[in-house]
């Protein structure tokens, strides 16, 4: 249920000051039609100066109540363009033949201008961000179908309108005034109050628990070989995850379904898990979800933030291809009372070519996260990190900022081990394997890592669970 309402709060309300830059460019281009249709429209067109004023009148409470409903200000913007479009269309049948042309080619220039922008900048957004991008094409739709509707059907909705408001005028006056009191009172404060609150002191004590980061491969894929997909092998995926007794679990590449299915099967524990899918915020794509046994440890806070210049939104500006974002969660121990955190991530798969590199900068974004969110507090980070330890990205997780992460992996084997991977591409006795260590567990400087293992079972021959293998691990946290 909660990533729907996060999904639907994010598709009415964008965030942040974006409200304000959209709700302003729908004005500016309501208005610039409204003087268009002043100068085209012949005085004693009827309906000129009802769109007109309905217009101006309502602008100040759609700007104000629209920084948080700026798909009302589509919807709006639409029906202004459409009264005004059927005023214009009026006047050109009174007017000379050398201004008839005239106006309608401005009518149909415009038309199209007026059309195609919120078309494409929905196209634009929906290459970036998909959330943003419903919310100009449900207005822009509502309109076309609106258009359509009086074209073809011959409606006079245009005239009931008109003949409606003047008697809710009273009701449209107090809803004018109180609506945007509301809007405002929520939309102000949140610019000074922090979302997610630290508290100032954490309970002291110790406790153990085993962990694990595991991609598991998206059901989307189409594999070469029809037992690598996901529906031959989900049964003993969930199996196999069973068998660890996890108190806590991070996976990647999960859609909605494998979630859930991986939910059900799993009885040993009582694992219910957060995460939002990365392509819109709601349940679209991948998810990277943290699961964790609600019996030992109980949800504090959380959130999802994208790997982009714009973090807070669905979207993928440093990856152009797929949507990247991390998962957070802040648990409390049931037992001990301490609260930590959990970081859940799957970085692009891009080589670093540019510099500084999608790999780089998304380091950089989360230990500037890690740092925010989670203060003096202990702290996991996991993940597909699609990088190996020898890289830059690497060392920026271990070394920048306030807060220092530490490979979980290598902290344990201390150098005993020399290597190890973490992937197999459904071939693990391939003599062409192309054998990659990318995922891997971060620990904050308060949690030791008393064992830390990659396991490479199989089943039946020399079939895999999934194209990568986990990382096991059993900490300590102290606080």
């Amino acid at each position: 249920m909660r990533p729907f309402i996060d999904g639907v709060f994010s598709m009415i309300f964008p965030v942040g000051f974006l409200t304000i830059y959209i709700n302003i460019y729908i004005f500016m281009t309501m208005l610039a039609f409204c003087i268009i249709q002043k100068v085209l429209c012949n005085d004693e067109t009827s309906q000129k100066e009802f769109s007109l004023n309905l217009g101006w009148k309502s602008f100040l409470f759609f700007l104000l109540s629209g920084f948080f409903y700026p798909i009302l200000m589509i919807i709006y913007a639409s029906l202004i363009f459409l009264i005004g479009f059927f005023d214009i269309a009026q006047s050109i049948k009174n007017s000379t033949p050398f201004k008839k042309y005239l106006k309608i080619i401005l009518l149909i220039i415009f038309s199209l201008a007026y059309i195609a922008q919120y078309g494409l900048w929905g196209l634009l957004f929906f290459r970036y961000s998909k959330t943003q991008a419903l919310v100009f094409l449900v207005g822009l739709t509502i309109g076309i179908l609106f258009f359509i509707e009086q074209k073809i059907k011959k409606m006079n909705l245009l005239i009931k309108i008109q003949e409606i408001i003047p008697r809710i005028t009273k009701q449209l006056k107090i809803v004018a005034v109180i609506l945007p009191i509301i809007s405002a009172s929520i939309f102000f404060p949140i610019l000074f109050i922090r979302p997610h609150d630290i508290p100032d002191s954490n309970a002291s004590g110790t406790f153990s628990l085993r962990i694990m980061s595991y991609n598991i491969r998206n059901a989307g894929s189409s594999e070469r070989n029809p037992a690598d997909a996901w529906p031959m092998r989900k049964e003993f995926i969930a199996d196999y995850i069973e068998t660890f007794d996890l108190d806590i679990f991070g996976v990647q590449e999960a859609y909605l379904k494998q979630l859930k299915y991986i939910q059900k099967k799993t009885e040993n524990r009582e694992y219910d898990y957060i995460g939002i899918g990365r392509d819109d915020g709601t349940f679209g794509g991948e998810i990277e979800a943290i699961f964790y046994d609600t019996a030992k440890f109980e949800y504090i806070d959380s959130d999802t933030f994208w790997l982009s210049d714009t973090p807070m939104i669905p979207s993928r500006n440093w990856d152009k291809n797929n949507y990247r974002s991390c998962t957070w969660v802040r648990f409390e121990d049931r037992n001990t009372n301490i609260q930590f955190f959990v970081f859940n991530t799957h970085y692009s798969a891009k080589q670093c070519e540019a510099v500084p590199c999608v790999h780089e900068k998304a380091s950089v974004l989360i230990n500037e996260k890690i740092s925010e969110l989670t203060g003096d507090f202990p702290t996991i980070l996991m993940g597909d990190f699609n990088m190996q330890n020898t890289s830059l990205a690497f060392s920026y997780l271990e070394e920048y900022g306030d807060k220092h992460m530490h490979d979980s992996f290598k902290e344990f084997h201390n150098g005993t081990v020399p290597f190890d991977y973490t992937t197999n591409e459904f071939q693990p006795f391939s003599p062409e394997l192309d054998k990659k260590k990318i995922d891997y567990i971060f620990l904050s400087s308060s949690i030791v890592a008393d064992f830390v293992e990659i396991p490479k079972d199989i089943y039946g021959d020399d079939q895999t669970y999934s194209d990568h293998y986990p990382v096991l691990a059993t900490i300590t946290i102290n606080a």
